[in-house]
């Protein structure tokens, strides 16, 4: 818990701005091959995933079929109630943690909305996209994801500049509630 609050300050100290941390669930691909380095496998397995999906049942959910679409750092997703999101972002930074024994994957991300996406024959991720967005609040939500076959689950905290300790402290407590909710599913 401490890395991840020194590395989520650290990053608010350095980027003087409103901050977004994508923390991806992850199983670690490194352990069995030296050769790969830190490349981490953000796949759950599908009955774990289901089962983790059922401790939210009682909050604000969202959920969105479609397609996606990434080229590059773009990400389209468009929706069959024919919403389109596009984005694109920068990698500020990342860092690999081991979380309560359960590896997480912490990206520092600036997104941007765009209003245009490229037309192209061949996308470095086309794949059918499906979300169930649980809403803890405002500024924390957890993302149920099934991009083609894989089941990828995320949380993502929106920090504003300049938060106060207090709600920080929140936040931090809450994501170690997920994250241990997560490692106690079989």
């Amino acid at each position: 818990m401490d890395e991840l609050t020194n590395f989520l300050k650290q990053q608010q100290n350095i980027y003087q701005q409103d901050n977004t941390f994508d923390i991806h669930i992850c199983n670690p691909l490194h352990a069995s091959n030296p050769l790969i380095g830190n490349i981490s496998n953000f796949n759950i397995e599908e009955s774990k995933f289901f089962s983790i999906i059922k401790d939210y049942r009682n909050y604000k959910l969202n959920y969105s079929q479609g397609k996606m679409y990434q080229d590059l750092n773009n990400i389209c997703i468009t929706s069959c109630n024919r919403y389109n999101n596009i984005n694109s972002y920068i990698l500020l930074d990342r860092k690999d943690i081991d979380y309560n024994n359960q590896k997480i994957l912490v990206n520092n991300k600036k997104y941007t909305e765009l209003d245009l996406f490229s037309n192209k024959k061949h996308y470095v991720i086309e794949d059918n996209y499906e979300v169930l967005t649980v809403h803890i609040n405002d500024n924390l939500k957890i993302y149920f994801e099934i991009i083609g076959t894989s089941h990828q689950m995320k949380i993502q905290l929106s920090l504003e500049k300049g938060i106060p300790n207090t709600y920080f402290e929140e936040y931090v407590n809450e994501i170690n509630n997920i994250i241990s909710s997560i490692s106690s599913h079989v």
